[in-house]
């Protein structure tokens, strides 16, 4: 396949998909492979994929397995990306300041990765 990056943004995407390749290789670490998963997803903004990630990941998984993070903000994040504005009434939370929360983590992961950094640094 001939993929190439042009910028930081472009590049890091393009690691996170390759990182896909490198999930679930053994069974000790199934669990942890789907929520990594999940969050690459995300990151590369296929909402739909992700929120139905993240939902099994809500409702099939101990909370140990995503570091107790709020994966129910997560999962709405992403209903909220595709425009469900509904479904949030039925949670309680100040999910907008989560939401908030999520967009900055990933914006803060992408641009300390090595690779977003290797672009700046070619500027």
């Amino acid at each position: 396949m001939d993929v190439r990056a042009s910028n930081g943004t472009e590049g890091y995407l393009l690691y996170r998909r390759m990182c896909i390749s490198e999930l679930f290789k053994d069974n000790y670490s199934t669990a942890s492979d789907f929520v990594e998963y999940a969050d690459i997803t995300l990151d590369l903004k296929v909402y739909g994929f992700a929120s139905h990630m993240y939902w099994l990941i809500l409702t099939s998984m101990p909370r140990k397995v995503y570091d107790d993070r709020e994966i129910t903000a997560y999962f709405l994040y992403c209903l909220d990306k595709l425009g469900d504005k509904k479904l949030i009434e039925n949670f309680k939370g100040n999910f907008p300041k989560e939401f908030k929360k999520i967009e900055n983590l990933c914006q803060k992961q992408m641009e300390e990765s090595v690779i977003y950094k290797s672009f700046i640094n070619k500027e």
